[in-house]
């Protein structure tokens, strides 16, 4: 198995007129709710273009055969708690059923570095290919630094605690 490394999204001109709707100050909270949700969906559905897929032949109900793709393995989410659980919603509008797990990390206090607080995973999740539901964006060299460490540490604990390296995918 293998991990991706995180995908650099390149935002259209429609999708950075979404974000200065949600970071206008004036916007109103029904319409910030309304545009997070389109931003997080459109996030989800590209992370989900980077999985690997295979070609599937089916039969339409006219009786014709269509040439398409299905997704080579299973899927899940892990969502960093509490932002990540922002983005369940548009995973689970994407792929019905799919299984969310969660981990919890915060800077311990003592030592000012990411700790482990909490974690609920699929059993399975060495097996699936793995969508890390992160929503928050750096702006600053702590957060970023905080940003990395947290990914990191999220990454090396599915991986030491899935049984396996799970094949792994930012959104984000």
């Amino acid at each position: 198995m293998h991990c991706f490394l995180p995908h650099i999204y390149h935002w259209t001109r429609s999708e950075t007129g979404l974000l200065s709707m949600i970071r206008d100050r004036n916007t109103a909270r029904a319409d910030f709710i309304f545009y997070s949700n389109r931003i997080i969906r459109l996030l989800v559905e590209e992370g989900l273009n980077h999985l690997p897929v295979f070609e599937h032949t089916i039969t339409t109900p006219v009786g014709r055969s269509y040439a398409g793709v299905k997704f080579q393995g299973k899927i899940c989410g892990v969502s960093i708690m509490r932002a990540g659980e922002a983005m369940e919603q548009g995973l689970r509008d994407c792929c019905r059923s799919v299984r969310i797990g969660k981990i919890l990390i915060q800077r311990d206090e003592d030592t000012s570095k990411p700790k482990l607080f909490y974690n609920k995973l699929p059993e399975d999740i060495a097996d699936r290919w793995v969508l890390l539901l992160d929503p928050m964006f750096a702006t600053g060299s702590c957060e970023f630094s905080m940003k990395r460490w947290k990914l990191t540490l999220s990454y090396r604990w599915i991986c030491d605690h899935g049984g396996g390296r799970p094949q792994i995918k930012r959104s984000a």
